[in-house]
């Protein structure tokens, strides 16, 4: 028995967890233009991040890793670089280009009309059943081990 009311409840709360198309991309762009600057200190060689602003700013989403170590705090953030290159595939930006050829790779079948792709279709299907045929008359038809 499935409880109506509860299995509506779950897909309720399913449907808000679930990340959307559009907030995939807003993430994406937002690790990509990502930046701590805003709440950095810098003194010489020392560098404090302020964690507590970043917070209030909601940004620490952006940071990947962060850990003290003996030398100090080692923050990372997603790489902008990869965020932009995702970015760039969903916008289509890094096609491929694709020429269709034979398998030859002599003859190029983007450019042919609607006749000559007819004609080189009957030119394929023809080879096809003169191999098949080729391969039934040579088979003795008494299959594997038939003397």
């Amino acid at each position: 028995m499935v409880n109506v009311g509860i299995q509506a409840a779950i897909e309720e709360r399913l449907a808000e967890l679930k990340v959307g198309a559009d907030e995939v991309l807003t993430r994406l762009a937002e690790h990509a233009r990502g930046s701590m600057a805003d709440f950095l200190e810098i003194r010489g060689n020392w560098v404090k991040l302020d964690v507590e602003r970043a917070s209030q700013a909601g940004v620490l989403h952006l940071i990947k890793k962060f850990r003290q170590t003996k030398q100090g705090t080692e923050v990372e953030l997603y790489s902008a670089q990869e965020a932009l290159a995702l970015l760039g595939k969903h916008h289509g930006l890094f096609l491929d280009k694709l020429a269709l050829t034979d398998p030859s790779g002599e003859r190029e079948y983007a450019g042919l009309t609607d006749e000559q792709r007819v004609a080189r279709i009957a030119e394929l299907l023809d080879a096809a059943r003169v191999r098949r045929d080729g391969q039934a008359a040579g088979s003795g038809g008494g299959g594997e081990g038939s003397e």
